[in-house]
């Protein structure tokens, strides 16, 4: 068979058909891919219980499967662990995300100080939380942004001690994540960096009103514009208090967000109508108070996703509607302005 029909055996077997003990105890052992010709383009699978390990390789190229083949065998549950223990030295990751490590396992992965070994022990839900508070003091920020995207049901120490993390990933993982202490995750309005700030406005529509105030009036447009946007990373959409309204509707960045929430007065709508930012007049196209008047000039706006946001509507006539779809069809979606 060739390589890939080869390797994808070899996986399926080993990692899905372990039915007796002493196939368990050969997993790894018992197979070698090998060439019976180094210039044929074919392999062949043979037994070998008597040698022990992982697959001796011949002189011939490993077959293109052989990483997904061992990442199969570690994750199956039934893999003895003295054979985990060779796929540890393997350095093979996956073996990291088992949910039965031992305590000398554990170290073992440590001790390699291999970055993927590590980051995906790190995303292991199963571990102690003394293994956690451990990794949370290594020097690789990846493996400690990993404790944070894995921490469901652990510790508040292990937030507490991460919240002033000196690399800003690590940092914007926490505001990220719903499964930080509310009161430590608050704590990143503050942040020094705009960007963490600016993740956590996304992440967390639903903040106390008075966190929401603060990134809302923001000095750093990124994070303002984060805060009062048309798109978030979580439901429901916060609505902005009702006196922080017309700084918002004043504010390029936050206009576009203010549009839907803001009680429409004819000068209002007009101004909105005539915005530079197609943004803008897309949400003005969808406002339930939007003037007949300025509902017919914005089906000839010169951006499609304007139009379309018209078309939407239930009070746009039917002839105005049609000549919209098929204005598209002709190909008027490429009038788009920035």
């Amino acid at each position: 068979m060739k390589y890939k029909n080869a390797s994808l055996t070899v996986r399926h077997r080993y990692t899905r058909e372990f039915t007796s003990e002493d196939a368990r105890s050969n997993a790894i052992a018992a197979w070698d891919i090998y060439y019976d010709n180094p210039n044929a383009p074919c392999a062949t699978l043979r037994w070998r219980p008597h040698l022990g390990g992982l697959p001796l390789m011949a002189a011939a190229p490993v077959p293109v499967h052989l990483g997904a083949a061992l990442e199969g065998l570690a994750e199956n549950p039934a893999l003895p662990m003295r054979l985990a223990r060779r796929l540890v030295a393997n350095r093979t990751d996956r073996v990291a995300r088992r949910a039965d490590l031992t305590a000398d396992l554990i170290n073992e992965i440590i001790a390699t100080d291999s970055a993927a070994l590590l980051h995906s022990l790190a995303l292991n839900r199963h571990l102690p939380n003394a293994v956690r508070l451990r990794l949370a003091r290594h020097p690789n920020p990846a493996v400690r942004a990993a404790l944070v995207i894995a921490g469901r049901d652990v510790s508040a120490e292990l937030f507490e001690r991460l919240i002033n993390d000196p690399d800003k990933w690590v940092r914007e993982c926490l505001a990220q994540s719903d499964h930080a202490p509310a009161c430590l995750r608050a704590r990143l309005v503050h942040d020094p960096d705009p960007e963490v700030r600016a993740t956590l406005a996304q992440w967390w529509p639903q903040a106390p009103e008075e966190l929401r105030r603060i990134l809302l009036t923001d000095p750093v447009d990124q994070v303002r514009a984060a805060a009062c946007s048309t798109y978030y990373r979580r439901l429901p959409h916060p609505v902005p208090p009702t006196d922080l309204l017309p700084r918002l509707l004043d504010d390029p960045v936050t206009r576009a967000g203010a549009v839907k929430h803001a009680a429409l007065t004819t000068q209002m709508a007009q101004r909105l109508a005539n915005d530079p930012d197609y943004q803008v007049r897309g949400q003005l196209a969808q406002h339930p108070q939007l003037p007949a008047s300025l509902r017919d000039q914005l089906a000839d706006d010169s951006n499609a996703s304007v139009r379309i946001g018209v078309f939407a509507r239930p009070d746009t006539p039917e002839p105005q509607r049609h000549e919209i779809y098929f204005g598209i069809l002709r190909g008027d979606s490429s009038r788009i302005d920035h």
